[in-house]
């Protein structure tokens, strides 16, 4: 499916191959990187990143069957899309710091170096993310990540 979209000349296209489909996404600026996921596929446009684009490296990349990237008809249900993503975030953090803000604790497991537990606003723990699943130093921390509060 392609979007009716236009593409500011800033951007610039990156083809990358992941779980074997062809995507494409769309980078602008320079500067620490900021990933964007976007949804209904981008059928606006992207003026709207271009003021990020003075301060970030901002990454745009289409969804499968959207735009430019190439179609993945075994891609059926949300989960399909979230393990797309991860592969895609797995890719990218060989060239650049990610950061994710999520309460999905299996993702942060999967995708994350270090992984940092947050409560009230407060940070509560920052490790490896191994020692903070399997020997968190903060009691609050091992409730959390064991299921007893959250």
């Amino acid at each position: 499916m392609s979007s009716a979209s236009t593409i500011p000349a800033e951007f610039r296209r990156e083809k990358l191959k992941v779980n074997g489909v062809d995507v494409i996404m769309l980078t602008a600026g320079s500067g620490e990187p900021l990933l964007f996921f976007h949804g209904a596929g981008t059928w606006h446009g992207f003026d709207f990143a271009l003021p990020w684009a003075s301060r970030f490296q901002v990454m745009i990349p289409y969804h499968p069957g959207w735009g430019e990237s190439a179609d993945a008809p075994e891609m059926t249900t949300p989960d399909d899309y979230a393990l797309h993503y991860l592969e895609l975030i797995d890719q990218l953090k060989q060239r650049v710091t990610i950061v994710i803000v999520t309460h999905n604790m299996q993702q942060a497991g999967r995708v994350a170096d270090r992984t940092a537990f947050m409560l009230d606003g407060r940070l509560v723990e920052v490790g490896p993310t191994k020692d903070i699943f399997t020997k968190p130093t903060d009691p609050r921390t091992e409730e959390y990540v064991t299921g007893k509060f959250g």
